[in-house]
């Protein structure tokens, strides 16, 4: 049994046997709620209890150096029968049950489809033991980025693989170091100190956090500063990292797994999974041609999903033609707002493209790339077509513009061999109005 747990077992027991003093007729019942009692009162007593059920798995005796002859000595004074000291810890440890706390948002899609290698790809890279496990998922906006990770936390929430819990981080809505103060003290019961900077307080957290693998999610990270300072440290192999985000580099020091689009059989699964009255199969090419001209985008398909749902009466037929007709701006792929108490996503498609594309505001030249792009037929580009837009431009700022701003925020995709390609949505999403 290792030192610190040893130590805070001869205050638990220290405890244990001033009861006895006061009460020496009091069973293991009574024995057991007056520790109980204590624990709410004492962190580190708290503290040693959880450590025991941790390190008594499989039926191992965490204290039995502790037990060892017929009396537990206590200091130089102290002794209690050994019978006595186990029945109150095994009913102790029996009671305690490990909490496994999470904050995780529900998921609000029907069913998940085509994501299970992803998966499994993220579970081995968290398993890396030398150094803090980081994975972070990139891809363009309404990819679902946002619900890999949450089907993965969910996935491993119910496997209980988490002791020291999960923690959901919504980045983009306010600061993520605030979040994971308030989480330690509302999950974990920390007390926490009110003196120091915010980044000194959450390194408290990282310090004082419970044992036990735990699983943070920062969500929607826009920048490696925003989340960098508040990062748990790097030694800390128990600490595991998932962060969602539209760059493609959000930092060299961290693995990247990228999320594409639904392959043709899982995006007409995902409009299965809404519409169940048989409308995509006995529509199947209508409903391919959706799932084609929506670019097999989860987000854009279960919109439309969800407005088939609630239209019994549509077609497949009508609906392809609507959006054929109106594209981005068509009411299905604006109005996520009437859903956004059931879905995972809280934006429309065009909405979510906007986002990444105001990211660009401080960098013209990498827009006017991308409009220019835009007036390409859906096909890849070729590098040294798209030097010749710019052809009294060095070479290297028009990789930066392409490189380090488009693809980064994946408005464009490489697709390796010197050729490039925008996703058939972000072909329409991109305003031309300035060439």
């Amino acid at each position: 049994m290792d030192q610190e747990v040893e130590q805070l077992l001869k205050l638990l027991l220290t405890e244990l046997v001033e009861k006895l003093q006061d009460e020496p007729q009091a069973d293991t019942k009574q024995l057991v709620a007056y520790l109980n009692a204590s624990l709410k009162q004492n962190s580190q007593m708290d503290h040693a209890v959880s450590r025991m059920i941790q390190i008594n798995k499989d039926n191992a005796k965490s204290y039995q150096t502790l037990v060892e002859g017929g009396i537990a000595n206590i200091g130089e004074h102290y002794h209690v029968d050994k019978d006595t000291l186990k029945a109150v810890l095994n009913t102790l440890i029996s009671e305690q049950k490990p909490n496994f706390p999470q904050n995780l948002p529900n998921s609000g899609i029907a069913q998940f489809v085509g994501r299970e290698q992803v998966l499994t790809e993220i579970a081995d890279q968290l398993k890396q033991s030398k150094a803090i496990s980081i994975s972070t998922l990139t891809g363009m906006g309404g990819v679902g980025k946002t619900e890999v990770a949450l089907q993965y936390a969910w996935q491993e929430e119910k496997k209980k693989t988490y002791p020291g819990g999960i923690c959901w981080l919504n980045v983009v809505d306010s600061d993520p170091g605030t979040q994971i103060l308030s989480y330690a003290g509302v999950y974990l019961k920390l007390k926490l100190p009110e003196e120091g900077t915010l980044e000194e307080r959450v390194r408290y957290c990282w310090q004082t956090w419970v044992e036990g693998d735990t699983l943070i999610i920062f969500d929607d990270v826009r920048s490696y500063e925003q989340i960098g300072s508040y990062l748990p440290p790097t030694e800390e192999t128990r600490f595991k990292v998932i962060i969602t985000t539209r760059l493609n580099h959000l930092s060299a020091k961290i693995k990247n797994i990228e999320i594409k689009v639904l392959l043709e059989a899982d995006a007409l699964d995902l409009l299965r999974s809404y519409v169940t009255d048989g409308r995509i199969d006995t529509e199947l090419d209508q409903a391919k041609a959706i799932c084609r001209n929506l670019g097999y985008l989860p987000l854009a398909l279960e919109l439309v999903a969800r407005v088939l749902v609630r239209r019994k009466n549509w077609t497949l037929a009508e609906v392809q033609g609507k959006l054929k007709d109106n594209g981005l701006e068509d009411k299905s792929l604006i109005y996520a707002s009437k859903f956004n108490k059931e879905m995972t996503a809280e934006r429309g498609v065009k909405a979510a493209f906007e986002l990444s594309w105001q990211e660009l505001n401080s960098e013209p030249e990498a827009q006017q790339l991308a409009q220019f792009l835009s007036l390409f037929a859906l096909t890849p580009i070729p590098k040294a077509l798209i030097n010749g837009l710019f052809p009294d431009e060095d070479t290297d700022n028009i990789d930066e513009w392409l490189t380090d701003s488009l693809v980064n925020f994946s408005l464009v995709q490489d697709i390796g061999n010197n050729k490039y390609e925008l996703h058939t949505l972000i072909h329409q999403a991109i305003p031309n109005s300035k060439i």
